[in-house]
């Protein structure tokens, strides 16, 4: 945990929000959900701040030496915004004694290495996931291949974690879930088993005389209530 605390600490999130997403991301976060979720929680997206001094004495105190991984990413869809994040890792690592080396990957390669519950890879990977905007926080955990809890592409597996997105979902009460999903934020920041950077916006340019443009909360746009003037 020590490990993957002090890489979090080392990722200058505001960097590549700034430079590679352009600004369109809006401001780097630790958690994955968009502000509409009820698991939205602003004030703990700040909690891995970008710090150097923090991340070397939890690289010290993990007692690694020689510390060093590959990063890999698929080179399909968004592999130069990948790219530009490996690069500013691999950066800010470097200041701190960690070595990272770049892995960019056939993408059926990359998606292979990624499955299972055991995944046949080593290091890190960077992936864009998907399903954290879904009405219900707890459909995320069974849909998603990053924060699933019955399988996620980092093969990271814990019946405390698990037992926590079962209370949410067996949950009917509204304010009760909230609770538990706060909960259950608390533990995806201290396992830091899968860091988030940002959100990346899906974007749409339309004219003026369009209406009734939308989006649903799943994945996609409201286009068939949308009409023109």
């Amino acid at each position: 945990r020590d490990r993957r605390q002090a890489i979090a600490y080392a990722i200058d999130r505001q960097r590549f929000t700034d430079t590679v997403m352009q600004g369109f991301a809006g401001p780097p976060q630790d958690l994955p959900w968009p502000p509409q979720s009820a698991a939205s929680e602003p004030a703990k997206d700040n909690l891995y701040t970008f710090n150097l001094d923090k991340a070397k004495a939890l690289v010290a105190q993990s007692g690694v030496t020689n510390p060093q991984f590959d990063l890999a990413w698929a080179t399909a869809n968004f592999a130069e915004q990948y790219a530009g994040l490996a690069q500013i890792i691999q950066s800010n690592l470097a200041q701190i004694g960690v070595k990272v080396t770049l892995k960019p990957t056939d993408p059926a390669v990359f998606l292979s290495a990624g499955l299972g519950t055991k995944p046949q890879y080593n290091g890190g990977r960077l992936n864009g996931a998907a399903f954290t905007n879904v009405t219900e926080p707890t459909s995320h955990f069974i849909l998603s291949s990053t924060f699933g809890t019955t399988i996620n592409a980092s093969g990271f597996y814990d019946d405390q974690y698990t037992a926590l997105v079962g209370s949410a979902s067996g949950q009917p009460d509204a304010t009760a879930r909230k609770a538990i999903y706060s909960k259950i934020n608390d533990y995806i920041l201290d396992a830091a088993y899968c860091l988030v950077v940002s959100k990346y916006p899906n974007i749409m340019i339309m004219g003026t005389n369009v209406q009734g443009l939308g989006y649903y909360p799943v994945l996609q746009w409201t286009l068939r209530s949308t009409w023109l003037a």
